[in-house]
């Protein structure tokens, strides 16, 4: 919260060590003084404006306190000769600043009575001293001083005092006078905090703080908030041409704030004041005062939140600052008639952010663009008039720039610019910075400098020009209307809906007289000449009216009123402000006290509580249990103090964890979110806090019980944390558990005996017996790897010594024992490897093994069969900490299932995501920490409970059931973006690709009730239209993505393969094109599943039919605007709007609906050609193989024709 100004003074003066006043002492009855010149000296103030200066003044208020009738009368009291009342008057009314400067350059008194008689008979007033220039105001000169009275005034003594009087000359700044010209000796009362500021293309800006005698506010803009810190932006012209210019923009910026803050909005930035001022070696400098953006702009907030959490609360936050942001330039342009010109991420400044509301409150800064309109646009050109400011960022540009002689640049111009403003806030709610990024690289596309997010087109026939929205501007609005979260319903799909209907539109509104309606433009004699053929509004009545048949831009009145109307969610849908998809990849945590508490009263033995950690005097006096925990230091203060305070160096050395800076003067933000601690305002935790379970806690505290030290891995306290994940699922989740009557054992299992038993063996259950098994997940590594094969079967089934199997598979052996469970499956054991083996059989039991174990073990730590995973862990940071004399602990962060599971080595192998996906159940020992994973989500060692939306996909024990409940989109893109995972995993043998996943691909198929095979699905034709369905022709649209290596041909044993239309017949990551959702008409294509084909075997059996066409008129690229892309699978020929030579052929599986002409809409397809030596024909139709995919406006695409079989 703002300080009072009381405050603001008291901190100010503590800053130069001030006195609180005059010292007065008693001497033989009498009251005196210490010399005025003394008082003077100890009481001055420093300033450091301009930087690298030091210069002292004297405050207003100081000087008027300090200059009292005593003081004055004991000071003529020590001169030689007597004083009147008359020169006491003249001082005290006329000449306080006159005699502190006389008394301050010189202690005699009697030269100091002499000179006030002097000030006073040649009516020299303080009145009349300024540090301004103008023509009622002077300072004291050394010619006047000299010419009055030589006898008093010497050369050196008038040249010294005249440069000794600035210090009383400290001018008092007002908000209600828009500028000043001071002189180049002014002393300003500024000090730069820090050591510099932001530095822009023709301005740097200092944060300053400014005294507060020194600034007085008649306007009353900073009644309420006084800030602590200004900004002072110093106008730097690049260069002699660009100073005229430049100068104009800073009166005319200085004159557009003066009579914005007229307007009191919250969300425009708060003027003081402008000022003019010579620099020592240069021409005059000009200036512009105002408030501190303490949180930067808003492309800084982009660039601090690079992936913010998206919550209800942020989506409310960000369309309140909309709604702000747009009442402001309501404000300006209809009761200022201003324009600001440069609406953009960088000029939009960020002021009073938190952890709680990371944007703050967002202000129109930079108006030095601004244009002040005393007429609508169409009468100033009626009037002969233009609008001559020069154009902003380039990217934020409107249309009308590009116009040509006649420049149309009226108040709808920062109407288009807040469309893209508010569409990258938009993209960075919910994609992030990283894809606000990509946005600005796709409008710039193949140019070097910025483009703006329009174009201009020529036409062939009349020449003339019109604009639009560049098509990627347009399919960024599109990716944007499919994601759930923007459905039209809810805010952000309403704010979707207003940029791409109302304010990133061409046309203009041409009603109420504020512009031309622009209708065409026509190139001149210079091709980058425009001109710009309009035609006027209907006037009715004097009044300028607009035609109705055209979709017209927003004005800024349109636009405040519908974001007031999105802001109201009354009879809005309940998850209005935020609709989650069905699988948000966010992950989150949260304490379960009540499990937390029963488990570590389970355990019998846990380690004693350690003394308290050593704490420094800041840390000793931090409280964690406060409503709002923030903890601020700087790098170097911990640096200095962690050599004795274990909190300092833990709080150091996370910092340095997480790439924060080393450098002392980075500051660090910790704050404390139920039972962790975050930084610096990120959403992901860097410590963890707990407490014991004999603690004896506050009772509103959330801190969650736990332990700061793991338990030693395989343990018996260990196995019993263990078995309590087990027992709780039991009991309490019985969609985690399979079911008794179909639990059938598999093939083989390994019976691994009793605790301390020697031996295992390899047995073979009846068919049909039930029972309890677990299975293992693991790693093969290296060679040579411990199997079972026709060679050593027998002896398996008698006996197999414990200490003959490589470490992970004896561990396996060791955990099943101490969780209670006879059986155990491990597939290189339990499967006859090798020639003569059972592998291709039991392969394809792999959804009944795993789906039907008790849990799974996951050996997520070890690298090969011979790692084990029961070692020893990293030790745990942690501090101890007291509460009313109960400990506390301050501990490492280490909760990442992702890091230590997901993106493990074990992980990275492609049978891995079958086994994770079919696991009902599944411990997964980390490196780091174990973990526990069902249906309720994660649980880890520390007694967090972790969830994500899209992993629990893979964690649903009953997969794929969590997303049947799902839009058709929605699961489509799931099942695509798990085949984009699964193909950037690897294998020993390539050709395992279609098998690794088979078991998995069933459970999906079953689940959509479709029919397919190598990774497509089909779910027939649509029931309501009889129309062809998408499912099928979006999985064939598979691409290699750009960038990415070509993809490699699979080289099958014989008797298996792939066909070409699915990834699986190649090595090498994968993409989908994906149409917009029910925005595309699909064309007829058989599967060959569509017939009465038992299984998919042949080539006959595994050919896709469809019509081919040629792809043509690519020898010179694509159109001006048109989009498209070729994208081959096994070469270096993939294409994006460059030359193609020779022919290209495709099947044509989806075509975009409109109303436009098919030549100009987009189709979608697979890439062809004649299979040439795999086969001549199939039943009399030519054979073709896939080798790319892609998309163009079907100009570029004959009509079908030939049928054809693609194998």
């Amino acid at each position: 919260m703002p300080l009072s100004l009381c405050h603001m003074k008291g901190m100010f003066f503590h800053r130069f060590r001030r006195r609180a006043g005059p010292q007065a002492r008693g001497v033989k009855g009498r009251t005196e003084y210490p010399p005025l010149s003394e008082q003077l000296y100890s009481d001055r103030l420093q300033s450091t404006f301009p930087a690298g200066t030091e210069l002292f003044y004297w405050s207003e208020h100081r000087i008027h306190t300090l200059v009292n009738e005593d003081l004055v009368r004991w000071e003529l009291g020590k001169a030689q000769g007597s004083y009147s009342n008359e020169i006491v008057d003249f001082i005290l009314v006329h000449g306080r600043k006159l005699f502190a400067i006389a008394a301050g350059f010189d202690s005699d008194r009697t030269w100091l009575l002499r000179a006030m008689e002097f000030f006073r008979k040649n009516n020299i007033k303080d009145s009349e001293l300024s540090a301004e220039i103008g023509a009622e105001l002077r300072c004291l000169e050394r010619e006047t001083l000299t010419r009055l009275d030589s006898s008093l005034w010497t050369f050196d003594l008038a040249m010294r005092i005249c440069d000794y009087q600035w210090r009383a000359l400290t001018p008092v700044l007002s908000t209600d006078k828009a500028n000043y010209d001071f002189h180049a000796k002014a002393i300003l009362p500024f000090n730069i905090v820090g050591t510099g500021g932001m530095t822009g293309a023709f301005s740097i800006v200092h944060k300053i703080q400014i005294h507060p005698d020194h600034l007085k506010d008649p306007c009353g803009r900073f009644d309420s908030d006084r800030p602590d810190f200004f900004a002072v932006k110093q106008i730097k012209p690049p260069d002699a041409v660009e100073r005229e210019r430049i100068i104009t923009s800073w009166a005319n910026e200085a004159e557009t704030l003066q009579k914005m803050n007229g307007e009191h909005s919250n969300n425009i930035l708060r003027f003081v004041t402008a000022f003019t001022r010579p620099d020592v070696g240069s021409d005059k400098s000009c200036y512009l005062i105002f408030e501190w953006a303490d949180s930067g702009c808003l492309e800084q907030l982009f660039q601090e939140n690079p992936n913010p959490l998206l919550t209800k609360e942020l989506v409310k936050q960000a369309a309140t600052q909309l709604q702000g942001l747009a009442q402001a330039l309501k404000a300006t342009h209809e009761l200022a008639q201003i324009r600001h010109g440069d609406v953009k991420p960088d000029n939009i400044l960020r002021f009073g952010a938190t952890p709680e509301n990371i944007i703050g409150t967002l202000k129109i800064g930079d108006w030095g663009l601004a244009k002040f309109h005393k007429e609508a646009t169409v009468l100033r050109l009626q009037n002969g008039q233009q609008t001559d400011t020069r154009y902003g960022t380039v990217m934020y540009e409107p249309p009308e720039v590009e116009l040509g002689e006649v420049k149309l640049l009226g108040r709808q111009y920062d109407v288009w610019s807040m469309g893209c403003v508010m569409l990258e806030i938009i993209i960075w709610l919910v994609y992030g910075y990283p894809s606000v990024q990509q946005f600005r690289v796709d409008v710039k596309g193949q140019y070097r400098e910025s483009v703006p997010c329009y174009l201009v087109e020529q036409s062939r026939e009349s020449g003339m020009l019109k604009g639009k929205l560049q098509p990627i501007v347009e399919k960024w609005l599109d990716y944007l209307a499919d994601e759930p979260v923007c459905a039209e319903d809810t805010a952000l799909g309403e704010l979707i809906r207003l940029v791409r209907s109302r304010l990133l539109v061409v046309e203009l509104p041409p009603d109420r007289g504020r512009t031309l309606r622009i209708e065409e433009w026509e190139v001149g004699e210079s091709s980058s000449e425009f001109r710009m053929a309009v035609r006027p509004p209907t006037a009715i009545g004097g009044n300028l009216v607009r035609s109705n048949n055209l979709r017209h831009r927003a004005t800024s009145t349109e636009m405040a009123n519908k974001l007031d109307a999105i802001m109201d969610d009354e009879d809005r849908p309940n998850d209005y402000w935020l609709r989650r998809a069905e699988l948000d990849d966010v992950w989150e945590f949260e304490a379960d006290p009540s499990f937390a508490a029963h488990t570590l009263s389970s355990l019998p033995k846990l380690p004693k509580p350690q003394a308290p950690s050593r704490l420094c005097q800041q840390c000793r006096g931090l409280d964690f249990f406060g409503n709002l925990v923030s903890i601020k230091y700087t790098m170097g203060e911990m640096r200095q103090r962690m050599k004795k305070c274990d909190l300092c160096a833990l709080l150091q050395n996370t910092a340095l964890k997480n790439n924060i800076s080393p450098s002392a003067t980075e500051t660090v933000v910790f704050q404390r979110d139920r039972s962790w601690l975050k930084m610096n305002g990120n959403t992901h935790p860097v410590l963890s806090i707990c407490r014991g379970r004999d603690s004896s806690f506050r009772s509103e505290s959330v801190i969650n019980y736990g332990i700061p030290e793991l338990l030693e891995s395989g343990s018996p306290a260990y196995f019993l944390f263990i078995r309590q994940w087990l027992q709780f699922c039991d009991s309490s989740h019985p969609g985690c558990r399979a079911s008794t009557a179909t639990q059938c054992m598999p093939t083989r299992v390994l019976d691994v005996g009793a605790i301390g038993d020697a031996y295992v063996s390899l047995w073979e259950p009846p068919s049909g017996a039930k029972g309890r098994y677990v299975a293992l997940s693991h790693p093969w590594g290296r060679g040579p790897h411990f199997v079972t094969d026709v060679r050593n079967y027998r002896q398996h089934k008698d006996k197999i010594p414990l200490k003959d199997l490589p470490a992970t598979f004896r561990d396996a052996v060791l955990t099943t024992r101490a969780l209670h469970v006879r059986y155990l499956w491990i597939d290189s054991i339990c499967i006859i490897q090798g020639p003569g083996g059972d592998f291709d059989v039991e392969a394809k039991n792999m959804e009944r093994v795993f789906s039907l174990a008790y849990f799974v073990l996951a050996a997520s730590r070890a690298y090969n069969q011979f790692d084990g995973f029961l070692g020893p862990r990293p030790r745990r940071g942690h501090v101890t900490l007291l509460d009313r004399k109960s400990p506390f602990y301050i501990c490492e962060f280490i909760d990442d299932f992702k890091g230590d599971v997901l993106d493990s080595h074990l992980n990275q192998r492609g049978w891995v995501l079958q086994e994770h996906a079919l696991a009902r159940r599944t411990v997964f020992f980390a490196n780091s920490q174990t973990y526990f994973e069902c249906g309720d989500g994660v649980r880890c060692e520390t007694l967090t409970k972790m969830s994500n939306g899209l992993e629990a996909f893979l964690g649903d024990p009953n997969f794929p059931q969590i997303i049947m409940s799902a839009t058709q989109g929605e699961k489509i893109i799931r099942l695509q973006n798990l085949w984009k995972r699964y193909c950037t995993l690897n294998f020993t043998h390539d050709y395992d690709r279609p098998v690794a996943i088979e078991g998995m691909f069933a459970s999906l198929l079953a689940a959509f009730k479709a029919r397919g095979s190598f990774g497509v699905f089909d779910e027939g034709r649509d029931e309501k239209t009889n129309q062809p369905g998408g499912l099928l022709r979006r999985m064939l649209l598979w691409y290699r993505p750009l960038g990415k290596r070509p993809m490699v041909s699979i080289r099958f044993p014989p008797g298996k393969g792939a066909p070409s239309w699915s990834w699986m017949a190649y090595i090498g990551e994968i993409e989908f094109l994906r149409p917009k959702f029910g925005n595309i008409d699909w064309e007829e294509v058989q599967a060959p599943w569509s017939g009465d084909h038992a299984e998919l075997t042949g080539v006959k059996d595994t050919a896709l039919r469809g019509k081919v066409s040629s792809i043509t008129g690519l020898g010179q690229g694509l159109g001006e605007g048109e989009e498209g892309g070729l994208f081959y699978d096994i070469s270096d020929e993939t294409w994006r709007g460059v030359k193609v030579q020779g022919q290209v052929q495709c099947v044509v599986l989806g075509v975009e609906k409109g109303q436009e002409e098919p030549g100009s809409r987009i189709h979608y397809f697979i890439i062809v050609r004649p299979a040439g030596a795999r086969a001549a024909s199939l039943d009399d139709i030519e054979l073709y193989e896939r080798v790319g995919a892609g998309y163009l406006p079907g100009k570029y695409i004959s009509s079908s024709g030939l049928e054809v079989a693609i194998c």
